[in-house]
């Protein structure tokens, strides 16, 4: 029996599309494999509150489609930046396009057809004022027309996320093209996804108002009043033989990168049997060192 299913979100609805994965990685692949019978989706829907508040499974797929929600945000968050990227780059090569310079030409035109038509209006000349009038709003449309076109940056390939789904459309789709994506499993999935999770959040909300958390519920809030992490488990004190191992193997990698005891190159060459506070007796050296001390102080009167 798939739990998910019971509380409303089926694991099979992006089959066959790329948000497919998406779904598998949150709730495992084994929940594809579980029973999803309509007869229990009803029956769980007609339980009674307490009994779904402690059963929990509400709170389980909640958490689920959380997870799931934040993937496709940052998703679309990435597409954003993309389309951004995309209209900055192409806004800076229509600024020197050949539709730039049209409209900075009609512009230009206007402005001359303005003076001749108030040059005219003051020698009296009103037919050849309202001619140049009528020039001006021939230029203007077209300018307008031109601006238009450079604005909307059509005739660039550019892309632009979906809000629900995190799809990427393109600014070239036709109408059909848009509206099959608005009918189809990716963005109808997503759109499913998106107000199951706003109503169980309401629904659980109306658990907790009524007292009827789930045990998960309880053991989150206790941890949350105990400080957030709950009882910490203690490490066992080390002992003096594991930091005694510890420094050994430290001075071993010494020795073993400088090719001798650790010290100066000078030091090597003092006598062995220089008594003083560098060569204490201590567990600093080895079984092989201590035979070669004892033999030399039972042995001292033959040296």
């Amino acid at each position: 029996m798939c739990k998910y299913y019971l509380c409303g979100l089926d694991v099979t609805c992006f089959k066959n599309t790329r948000s497919d994965g998406e779904v598998q990685r949150f709730v495992g692949a084994d929940a594809l494999e579980k029973l999803r019978d309509d007869g229990l989706r009803a029956a769980f829907e007609a339980a009674p509150s307490e009994e779904k508040a402690k059963l929990g499974y509400e709170r389980m797929t909640k958490d689920v489609l959380d997870k799931m929600i934040r993937e496709c945000d940052k998703r679309i968050e990435r597409g954003m930046i993309r389309a951004k990227e995309e209209r900055d780059a192409a806004t800076e090569k229509a600024a020197v396009s050949a539709d730039a310079d049209m409209l900075a030409l009609l512009r230009r035109k206007m402005d001359e057809s303005a003076e001749k038509a108030e040059k005219l209006g003051e020698e009296g000349d009103v037919d050849g004022a309202e001619a140049e009038f009528a020039q001006i709003e021939t230029f203007k449309k077209r300018a307008d027309e031109v601006q238009a076109k450079l604005e909307s940056l059509d005739g660039y390939r550019l892309t632009e996320p979906c809000p629900i789904s995190g799809t990427l459309l393109m600014n070239t789709d036709t109408a059909e093209r848009r509206q099959e994506h608005f009918i189809g499993k990716q963005y109808q999935g997503w759109k499913h996804i998106r107000e199951l999770r706003d109503e169980l959040a309401e629904r659980l909300k109306k658990y907790e108002d009524a007292g009827l958390d789930s045990p998960r519920a309880a053991d989150d809030e206790r941890r949350r009043g105990s400080g957030g992490g709950g009882r910490r488990s203690r490490s066992p004190p080390r002992s003096r033989s594991r930091d005694r191992d510890r420094r050994y193997r430290s001075r071993s990698r010494s020795r073993d990168r400088s090719g001798y005891r650790g010290g100066s190159r000078d030091r090597r060459h003092e006598p062995y049997g220089r008594r003083d506070d560098r060569y204490r007796r201590d567990d600093r050296y080895s079984r092989r060192d201590d035979d070669r001390r004892d033999h030399y102080d039972r042995h001292r009167d033959r040296y």
